[in-house]
């Protein structure tokens, strides 16, 4: 018997709900609250860590990642609302994981990750929904895993991760499908998060080794080819996500070592205000997920409960609540 799941835009018929209500206050300079609640999702046909996501054409699509026994996976799955399940596709040419994954141009974008024996890679694929095949594309300069790949504007910007130079920002063109170097991190990380908002891409969190997990928090400028501090997160941490949802950056998940525990806290950045606000948290907490926004909702997906090796086919939809003014 097949189960079908339906995600529906109103907070009052989601299932599982933790809500977040109450008016304005500020608590350790953090605003609280950011109003709304969590539902369980439909899971995943592969339960993973150290994947990604992306949204693209009103679908999510999530690639890569290993299973719980440390092996690295090709697969690679879409969630279609009309259907209500996540559904198996072209696997991706290799076993990838710590890979990024973007939407743009009306196609999915995988980049860096490790795979085989060499570790952090410079691959670069595409797929298009129409087709449903992967082509291959101009490698990277450098090799990479850990980052993120965002979009912004008619580009997309690897942002931090391993491998070499790994503060260098890169930016590939799929026009000329070329890649060029950009201007450094002035922190360099791994494990971090990162979103773009009118253009502007924000790294967030990470760790980086002898540091530790660290809550800084970058703005990137693609025109001006330009890094710039912001207000630092609430939460320190490296393995978290993040999705921007109506003009702010929803972050959560995340792993500490010594001791080792996970994070289910969920915050939000407001890049108009430069400032941070609580929200509810995350019910299950994990590491090494995915995020995207489909139709005005934050979407957790897979990452492990327990910091290492761990893995999950849970998926967690955060609703926001439009404020009353």
């Amino acid at each position: 018997m097949s189960i079908r799941w339906v995600i529906r835009p109103v907070v009052a018929s989601l299932a599982l709900v933790v809500a977040c209500t109450g008016g304005p206050a500020t608590v350790d300079g953090v605003q609280s609250p950011q109003s709304g609640g969590w539902s369980g999702g439909p899971p995943l046909n592969h339960a993973r860590a150290e994947i990604a996501a992306a949204e693209l054409d009103g679908r999510l699509y999530v690639a890569g990642g290993f299973d719980g026994a440390g092996r690295r996976l090709a697969s690679f799955e879409v969630y279609d609302p009309a259907a209500g399940r996540w559904e198996l596709l072209a696997p991706l040419p290799v076993p990838l994981d710590h890979l990024g994954l973007a939407a743009l141009a009306g196609r999915i974008w995988a980049a860096g990750g490790n795979s085989g024996a060499a570790g952090a890679g410079t691959s670069l694929f595409v797929y298009d929904p129409a087709g449903g095949e992967w082509q291959r594309r101009a490698d990277m300069p450098l090799r990479r895993a850990a980052g993120v790949l965002v979009p912004a504007g008619d580009a997309l910007y690897l942002i931090g991760g391993t491998g070499d130079e790994p503060g260098i920002t890169l930016r590939y063109d799929p026009a000329l499908d070329a890649w060029s170097r950009r201007a450094p991190m002035p922190e360099p990380r791994e494990h971090l998060a990162a979103a773009a908002v009118d253009g502007q891409v924000y790294a967030i969190g990470g760790r980086w080794a002898g540091r530790g997990n660290v809550a800084t928090v970058e703005r990137y400028d693609p025109q001006t080819d330009t890094w710039s501090g912001r207000s630092p997160a609430p939460t320190a941490r490296g393995g978290l996500t993040a999705s921007s949802v109506a003009g702010q950056i929803h972050v959560t998940g995340g792993e500490a070592f010594a001791p080792n525990q996970t994070f289910a806290e969920h915050e939000v950045y407001d890049p108009v205000a430069d400032s941070w606000s609580s929200a509810a948290p995350m019910p299950v907490a994990r590491h090494g997920l995915g995020s995207a926004t489909l139709a005005g909702s934050f979407w957790a997906i897979g990452g492990g409960r327990t910091a290492g090796l761990s893995v999950s086919d849970r998926v967690e939809v955060f609703q926001p609540e439009a404020e009353s003014r």
